[in-house]
């Protein structure tokens, strides 16, 4: 840490006497710079002492603060030395121009003795950013985390739910709680005209209409060709994600080896998401690539 000079100082005191010409210009502007170390101008008597009298209390409690409040001292004063004669607005009297220029001369002086001051601090505000950076990446990696097991902590219950149809239900739920945590702006089951729809969001441009199973068996055909039907019927960008824990039948997968609308995943599927195994776009994709290239469902 470089230590301010004597000129410094002096230069500093001498901005901050002459920045503001009205009192109360002059306590709420200097209030505001010193607001991250407030007991730098606490209990001074701003409207009896003169500008002046303040300001000289104000930098012998910075010097004898300076180690801890480097920092906040280099940025008020790169601050002021970048303070734009137009925001002097406090001289505005055709008699307070010579006061005006003595105060914009003294800014001029400040900008000057600043000058080494700019690398370090600049450098200071690199890092905070970085820090800051950081800590909220570090913070919505723990959020993301912390999703990843409660759905696993959720998936695992519900294998042991006798109540398979609400666990079906709850298998939705989780599904667009996943689909939500990848941002990818799930909608939850809805219904149409003569069908119903288990949920859908969106991935790399391509709506997907959801379909879950969560059955005692694998999956028959017939309910991929009800599935494929709904899929179908939606818009020329819209594909499925056909998900079934316990996976599909034999005739289910002869029947979708080709020329297949969506793509599936089974309970191991899942699982390795939920554990974080694979993420959840990363496999999308994968499985998408693999239905443009083969045109199947099935992903081995």
């Amino acid at each position: 840490m470089k230590k301010l000079s004597l000129e410094a100082w002096e230069a500093l005191g001498e901005v901050l006497a002459t920045r503001w010409w009205y009192k109360k210009s002059f306590e709420k502007g200097v209030r505001r710079l010193f607001q991250d170390h407030p007991e730098l101008v606490a209990n001074i008597a701003f409207q009896a002492l003169t500008k002046r009298e303040a300001v000289d209390s104000i930098i012998s409690r910075a010097q004898s603060a300076e180690e801890r409040c480097h920092d906040t001292l280099i940025q008020i004063m790169v601050e002021l030395a970048d303070t734009h004669r137009d925001s002097l607005t406090d001289y505005r009297r055709d008699d307070q121009a010579e006061q005006k220029q003595a105060a914009l001369n003294a800014i001029a002086h400040l900008k000057q003795i600043i000058a080494p001051f700019r690398k370090e601090a600049a450098q200071r505000q690199y890092l905070e950013q970085e820090l800051r950076a950081h800590a909220e990446a570090k913070q919505r990696r723990n959020l993301f985390d912390a999703e990843h097991q409660r759905l696993l902590a959720t998936f695992t219950a519900l294998e042991k739910d006798p109540d398979r149809q609400k666990a079906g239900k709850e298998l939705e739920r989780l599904i667009a709680d996943l689909a939500d945590l990848y941002d990818l702006n799930p909608t939850l089951d809805y219904s149409l005209e003569n069908e119903q729809i288990d949920g859908a969001f969106t991935f790399d441009h391509d709506g997907y209409i959801v379909e879950a199973k969560w059955l005692n068996k694998p999956v028959g055909r017939s309910e991929g060709d009800v599935f494929a039907t709904k899929v179908r019927r939606k818009g020329r960008n819209t594909l499925g994600l056909f998900i079934a824990v316990n996976g599909f039948s034999a005739d289910f997968k002869n029947a979708y080896r080709e020329g297949s609308c969506f793509i599936t995943m089974n309970g191991s599927d899942l699982y390795n998401v939920l554990s974080q195994r694979v993420p959840f776009d990363d496999l999308l994709r994968a499985k998408k690539r693999h239905l443009d290239e083969t045109g199947s469902c099935f992903m081995d």
